[in-house]
């Protein structure tokens, strides 16, 4: 009995022993994975503007350790870091999806400031896509953290969106905003970036004494701080504010500085367009062939690059240069290859949605494999840890060691048994459901991506073609034409101009039926924030008094809850009567639903046309009296029933309209539909 026991005790101390050994071996492991991806981040994060390429090679290693590791917060910054240098390569929907892949581990790692800089990064991404509406939507979420170190960038990118929008005023509101973040955090770069863009502000609006100033103070910055690439970024929109000046001399000898401090930073897209600046410059001057030589070499290193923005720049400039020097073959060739340009975007932009749906589902299921991998981890260690208890039990119970070892294993291998086939059903369960929904919502998106490329390609670019020749037609004999053949110009003009709307109304009509929507809580205030800003020069050149109650918050689909409102605005600002429009916005809880009213003191409809104006394409008045293609309304019942809710009109001719409409939970009639379709 004596030498069992000592059997067992030394069986135990070897055991434990040996354990200790492989537990700090595993904690100098994970140690060494934690540096190794530390250090190969700072590299990536080091060649990040100056060579994205090699940083995308390095982020890559750097994200494979990271999930091997279950390091989250590293995974993060890694998956970040790959999305902001395909950023750099304007290869924006690559740079989304490692995005979202940084959105789920940045969740997992609980870091609040990584999720906020994380969302910064995907409004970013969809700014530069100009989706503002998912922009701001994510620059919302971001707010949120009230991390003060990324509110700057969030002021930053949203009034580059009110810079692409022309509304001047509200860009510079939030440049202050995020200038004043930079001067109390004394960070320099950011600085004399918000600087560079306040410029840009006052010389879109032609305030060029004070452009001049913030340029000069950028440059200062920049100076001191050893920044080349901001100095030529600030000297091609110098360069830009003295050619809109007419002193062209002054403008080509400042792009050709900034091109030769490029040509050494080999930053491909800013050659591009000083290569193109360059070329407009020459074309002013009359010097076409000089003109049509650098508009040549911006394109061709825009296309080596997929720089699609700046390849559809080249292409325009270089048509009006072709022209201009009597080259017209040659102009007819640039202008299809530039309206070929503009189809391929235009199915881009349609697909773009599908794309981000699809990428968040290989990312779901990536992250569940990863939640597998990990419970599979954690039942090895709990298995450990029991033999381990089972083995220092040894000493103090000798004879009830196999009897009680034999339970132990027995009860534990049936829990783990269990609780692994109720995870594999809950797994399998849910992969079924989220197959059945990406077929259901690929086959939706396949009519529409059909429809749009009809609309888009048959329809648009015969339009595209006649207003094209028609405004060229115009241009070159302008001289021999009387003044009834400059009517008859005008009148193709606006025909095209008509019968575009007409299909742009009718796709976004066919959208609005056939799309998947993100359903969260809608502030409906903070909706009407927005609507008041995007329709803020009609309401201005209106004087139109826009009354808004307390409104709910509500589970809906932002998007669709904006195009709500703003139609019906819109509507009530086009058909308004000689005094001031005047709208009132209310709203009220009626059991399970909100009631809405949206009046006004415009001129009315008449009661035989109430229940008519929700129909498509129907026009209470001649398209000569007011503008607009009679889907405005049909869109707005087709969201309001989306929504789970009507909406009718009562009004009387002269009097002004008071539309009336409910809304519920949109979560609930998503819920429903999914129901029907099982």
């Amino acid at each position: 009995m004596k030498k069992i026991t000592l059997i067992g005790l030394l069986l135990v101390i070897t055991s434990i022993m040996i354990a200790q050994v492989n537990l700090d071996s595993l904690r100098r492991t994970a140690q060494g994975d934690v540096e190794a991806i530390d250090a190969l981040l700072k590299t990536a994060n080091d060649n990040i503007v100056t060579s994205p390429r090699r940083t995308i090679a390095i982020a890559k290693q750097a994200l494979i350790l990271s999930r091997e590791a279950e390091r989250f917060t590293q995974g993060a910054e890694s998956a970040n870091m790959l999305g902001r240098a395909y950023s750099v390569l304007a290869k924006y929907d690559t740079a989304l999806s490692y995005f979202f892949i940084a959105e789920g581990f940045s969740q997992r790692s609980g870091d609040p400031h990584q999720q906020a800089s994380t969302y910064v990064n995907i409004g970013a991404a969809y700014t530069y896509m100009q989706e503002y509406k998912q922009a701001l939507r994510y620059y919302a979420r971001a707010l949120e953290f009230n991390d003060e170190s990324l509110n700057k960038r969030v002021y930053h990118n949203t009034a580059a969106i009110y810079m692409d929008q022309e509304n001047y005023k509200m860009a510079r509101e939030y440049l202050l905003k995020s200038l004043e973040i930079s001067r109390e955090s004394r960070d320099s770069i950011d600085m004399a970036t918000t600087m560079n863009i306040l410029g840009e502000a006052y010389r879109n609006t032609s305030e060029f004494s004070e452009a001049q100033d913030w340029y000069d103070k950028a440059l200062a910055i920049f100076e001191s701080q050893g920044s080349e690439y901001g100095w030529v970024i600030v000297m091609n929109n110098k360069g830009t504010l003295y050619l809109d000046q007419g002193e062209k001399e002054l403008a080509l000898k400042i792009y050709e500085q900034a091109l030769k401090t490029n040509q050494k930073l080999g930053n491909q897209e800013a050659e591009a367009t000083l290569l193109t600046n360059i070329g407009v410059v020459y074309r002013l001057k009359g010097n076409y062939d000089r003109g049509r030589s650098y508009l040549k070499s911006a394109l061709k290193i825009a296309l080596e690059n997929g720089y699609l923005n700046r390849v559809e720049k080249a292409l325009l400039e270089l048509h009006e240069t072709l022209s201009l020097g009597n080259k017209y073959k040659e102009a007819y060739k640039v202008q299809n290859r530039y309206i070929s340009l503009k189809d391929s975007l235009d199915q881009l932009r349609n697909d773009r949605q599908i794309q981000e749906l699809q990428t968040r589902f290989d990312a779901k299921e990536r992250e569940l494999a990863l939640v597998h991998s990990n419970n599979e981890n954690q039942q090895l260690r709990l298995g450990r840890q029991q033999l381990l208890l089972v083995m220092i039990a040894i000493i103090l119970v000798v004879i009830a060691l196999v009897v009680a070892l034999i339970l132990n294993r027995y009860w534990v291998i049936r829990r783990l048994n269990k609780n692994l086939e109720e995870s594999n059903s809950q797994i399998q369960s849910q992969n079924m459901r989220i197959s059945g929904n990406n077929d259901r919502l690929l086959r939706s998106n396949k009519e529409l991506k059909e429809f749009a490329y009809i609309v888009s390609h048959d329809l648009k670019e015969p339009l595209r073609m006649i207003g094209s020749y028609v405004t060229l037609i115009e241009r070159r004999y302008k001289d021999k034409i009387d003044e009834d053949g400059r009517d008859f110009f005008t009148f193709a003009t606006r025909g095209v101009k008509q019968m575009k709307q007409l299909l742009d109304d009718l796709l976004k009509y066919m959208v609005v039926e056939t799309n998947e929507y993100e359903v969260e809580k809608v502030a409906l205030n903070d909706v009407l924030t927005g609507v008041e800003a995007n329709l803020l020069s009609r309401i201005k050149e209106t004087n139109t008094f826009l009354e808004i109650g307390e409104l709910p918050t509500l589970r809906g689909n932002r998007s669709l809850l904006i195009l709500l409102f703003q139609n019906l605005i819109s509507n009530a600002i086009k058909f308004r009567s000689e005094e001031d429009p005047h709208i009132v916005i209310s709203a009220l809880k009626d059991n399970n639903k909100f009631l809405f009213t949206v009046k006004d003191n415009g001129i009315g409809v008449s009661e035989d046309y109430q229940k008519k104006i929700f129909s498509i394409f129907y026009r209470v008045y001649g398209k000569h009296q007011y503008e607009g293609t009679g889907i405005g309304l049909s869109i707005c019942q087709k969201i309001v029933g989306l929504h789970g809710g009507k909406i009718w009109v009562e009004s009387e001719e002269g009097k002004g309209s008071t539309f009336f409409f409910t809304l519920g939970d949109m979560e609930k009639m998503v819920a429903n539909e999914d129901l029907i379709t099982a």
